[in-house]
């Protein structure tokens, strides 16, 4: 029994020591940081922007733009009203009509 724990103890030094001396390098070794990398991170940030954008708009919720007075009493002419997307049963009896802002 004691031969085993020799070897878990083993293994398990060598495992954390490893681990220990891979965080030391990486905390003494500084990446260099240039501008096409800066560049990269940004394009990267931005595209994960639009297409995070793209997906909200096509199966959650899309504004629609008032196009006309005809329901002043219950909206503004011009004013935005989401819309969601989520629930598939609505009827066109209970869904309003509108034009849409983006064309």
């Amino acid at each position: 029994m004691q031969r085993l724990f020799d070897v878990v103890e083993h293994k398990a030094v060598k495992i954390l020591t490893k681990g220990k001396a891979r965080r030391l390098l990486a905390a003494t070794t500084k990446v260099k940081r240039t501008f096409w990398g800066e560049v990269r991170g940004w394009a990267d940030a931005l595209v994960f922007a639009v297409f995070a954008v793209l997906l909200i708009n096509q199966y959650l919720f899309q504004l629609f733009v008032i196009p006309s007075p005809s329901m002043v009493s219950t909206l503004n002419v011009t004013g935005r009203s989401p819309v969601t997307r989520s629930s598939p049963s609505t009827t066109r009896s209970t869904s309003a009509v509108a034009r849409s802002s983006i064309s």
